[in-house]
């Protein structure tokens, strides 16, 4: 019960956190006339940690995605936080992981991919690598991505097979 209050708190918190970082970057005079203020904002990668108590109901693999800073300019670097988190009963194998750019032409390179350090993921355990790209035109572009990863099925004998999980699209601005 105090586990499931505390995961609560931190989802709310880190959504009120995000709300403030993005209604900053959003913010307008209020008249027309007047100065638009410079605003720093900070932004830092923050990934939800998820506790549950076990034995649980598996769920399966759940992969969460992260950008380095939402809104960036032509020739700054973006990095992409990509985890895989195995709530499977079974373990996962090989996670390989990647991201790509749609459209295709916005970022440089437009895709990109690699197997993490952890060859084997425990009941319960996470891996999160980070990849990272470079921005090339101006527009808006969505960062789409998840990972790759061997596992068994649960039939009689057990097989190995293959499945992948992807994370919400993610969306950056890229100023001139």
């Amino acid at each position: 019960m105090k586990r499931n209050l505390a995961a609560a708190i931190a989802l709310a918190f880190f959504g009120i956190v995000l709300l403030a970082q993005v209604s900053a970057s959003h913010a307008q005079p209020l008249d027309e006339r007047q100065p638009i203020q410079q605003q720093t904002i900070s932004n830092s990668v923050y990934l939800p940690l998820i506790t549950r108590n076990w034995p649980c109901v598996p769920k399966g693999t759940t992969a969460y995605g992260a950008v380095s800073d939402p809104v960036v300019h032509v020739g700054e670097i973006i990095t992409v936080t990509v985890a895989l988190v195995n709530d499977c009963n079974q373990w996962v194998g090989e996670p390989y992981f990647g991201a790509r750019a749609d459209p295709p032409d916005m970022l440089s390179p437009w895709h990109a991919e690699r197997y993490g350090p952890i060859t084997l993921l425990a009941i319960g355990q996470y891996e999160e690598i980070t990849l990272t790209l470079q921005a090339v035109t101006p527009g808006v572009v969505t960062i789409l991505g998840g990972a790759s990863y061997e596992t068994l099925n649960n039939q009689n004998p057990p097989a190995y097979y293959f499945d992948s999980v992807g994370f919400n699209p993610i969306v950056v601005r890229i100023l001139p």
